[in-house]
């Protein structure tokens, strides 16, 4: 056999693959035994008609077609296999010799990684802490999501921080732009409304309607897609003002935010260990980040489509699952955008391509520094797991179950993988320092009974397994409160495959893999998506 490889952009190579003679020989003449032996010839019992004769009545070319089809297969694996190369994508073939045959193979491969100096790149560490004043602007916003709304009784114009009701009709010259919103509700100052429109509203009082026209430039990203380059026409009505009556900020404040606390000191505390968390978490993540990024650019790599398409499936199915616990429909959430999926899709591109880009990176990072996960360190987990818990043997043979242990690998790896990318980086002086780090390092301890437990009958009722860094540092404030108004966001201004595959002649006809989706009827949509600007990209579209 023989072997030419040529490697083209984006991780693709074109493998030319030609059978020696002989091979091809020896291979014709067992094609023509299995013929022989199935084929029904008059004159001759099944399996005993000379060579000539089968190759005279069923033709020599399909005889040495079928032939040179048995052997791609291994042939391709073969080449594979000399190249060291790992398929992530359906191979395109094209025979261009039939006896012997020979044949190119174009396909994405796993990339080469070349690494720089990844152990010169460094972060500075990050001292934490926080100030009172922090605390007690987390506390106001504590008091504000208990407090109760109150309708204003005298006749006068909104200020910030109040809520308004208001119904919204929006128009794209006479003709209506979405359906018509009613009793919508915002707060001033707070719901992300467009500006023009927070002035026209305090400007208004209970019972009176305005009109406004806002234009939209074609490349305005801070707006939906459907709202670029148009030129749309908002009619208001304000309908009611409410005021927040705000609790005192008491002992029984603070009982009512959690029975577990008998002071406003102890809330206090409780919440400055909360932000402190917060805070330590988010700076120990974004040193991680700062030096993954310079590993990364000191790093070449060319990451193959397929690998990118393929994070971009993952992502549209975690948003398809996370809508669907929030009880929305994927093609709703598209239409209230005003995307279709491939619209979508192109839009998460880039992000896919760097997520790609530095899992790859730091897969051979890890390799290069012989990260692994021991068995060692799994006991040692599970033990944390079940240390203080009733019937410790059956939670050992839960979290040693293939579902419980793959996903506990896969936490433990990313741990260790974290804390060697920042020992690296910042020479063993950590991420972080000073009382945040502190706190951090007493989180390490094993989680909660209740926490715990809390852990399992979720994943039990759910299949899912709870972060168990998220169970350490769960804080007992509940920063959002049940009676906090609900605005609609749709006023409000705006995330290999190892098997190499089999060749055939055939294997050219290629599937569409990235097939658009066709745009969701937004008829049930509120009129109010077009007063926003879009932020997150999860948002609960206004229902009708």
């Amino acid at each position: 056999m023989k072997i030419t490889v040529d490697r083209l952009p984006k991780s693709v190579v074109s493998i030319d693959i030609a059978a020696d003679p002989e091979e091809f020989a020896d291979a014709l003449n067992s094609t023509m035994r299995e013929v022989s032996r199935d084929a029904q010839i008059p004159g001759f019992r099944k399996g005993k008609a000379p060579r000539h004769i089968i190759e005279r009545l069923i033709g020599r070319e399909a005889i040495v077609a079928e032939a040179g089809r048995n052997m791609m297969d291994d042939l391709y694996r073969r080449a594979l296999d000399e190249q060291d190369l790992q398929p992530v994508s359906e191979p395109q073939v094209d025979i261009y010799n039939e006896e012997p045959i020979a044949f190119k193979v174009v396909v994405e491969v796993f990339p080469t990684v070349e690494l720089g100096d990844y152990k010169s790149v460094r972060a500075e560490t990050r001292e934490v802490d926080i100030e009172d004043d922090e605390v007690e602007e987390e506390l106001q916003e504590l008091l504000k999501n208990h407090a109760e709304w109150v309708d204003v009784e005298e006749e006068r114009q909104p200020n910030d921080g109040e809520q308004v009701t208001i119904d919204l009709e929006v128009f794209e010259g006479d003709e209506p732009f979405q359906e018509p919103a009613t009793d919508a509700v915002f707060v001033l100052g707070e719901s992300n409304l467009f500006d023009s429109m927070v002035e026209a509203l305090k400007m208004m009082v209970p019972g009176s309607s305005s009109e406004m026209i806002l234009a939209f430039e074609e490349d305005d990203e801070t707006v939906r897609p459907n709202m670029r380059g148009k030129t749309l026409r908002y009619a208001i009505t304000l309908k009611k003002i409410s005021r927040r009556d705000m609790p005192e900020l008491n002992d029984e404040f603070a009982k009512n935010v959690n029975e577990q606390f008998e002071t406003v000191d102890e809330l206090r505390e409780a919440v400055a260990e909360d932000l402190l968390r917060q805070k330590a978490r988010r700076s120990r993540t974004e040193v991680f980040n700062e030096i993954v990024e310079g590993i990364v650019e000191t790093s070449e790599l060319q990451v193959p489509d397929t690998m990118i398409e393929s994070e971009l499936d993952d992502q549209i199915n975690q948003l398809r699952s996370r809508l669907a616990q929030q009880g929305l429909d994927f093609e709703v959430y598209l239409a209230s955008n005003g995307q279709t999926e491939s619209e979508l899709r192109e839009e998460l591109r880039e992000d896919a391509g760097e997520r790609v880009r530095n899992t790859l990176v730091m897969q051979e990072v890890a390799k290069a520094e012989g990260l692994e996960v021991t068995e060692e360190d799994f006991d040692a987990e599970i033990e944390k797991l079940v240390v203080g818990r009733p019937n410790p043997e059956q939670l050992r043979s839960l979290y040693g179950s293939e579902y419980f242990r793959g996903m506990l690998e896969n936490e433990l790896f990313d741990r260790k993988m974290t804390e060697m990318v920042i020992e690296l980086g910042t020479e063993g002086k950590g991420a972080i320092s000073g009382p945040g780090a502190e706190l951090l390092e007493a989180d390490e301890a094993p989680p909660a009974v209740e926490e715990t437990a809390a852990a399992v009958d979720a994943a039990e009722d759910e299949d899912e397994v709870a972060d168990d860094a998220e169970l350490v540092a769960a804080g007992p404030v509940d920063a959002e409160a049940d009676d906090a108004p609900d605005v609609p966001e749709a006023a409000t201004e705006a995330e290999p495959d190892d098997e190499a595959g089999e060749v055939d002649d055939a294997s050219d006809e290629q599937a569409d893999e990235d097939e658009s989706a066709e745009p969701a009827d937004a008829d049930d949509d509120e009129a109010e998506d077009v007063a926003e600007v879009e932020d997150e990209k999860v948002e609960k579209p206004a229902s009708s």
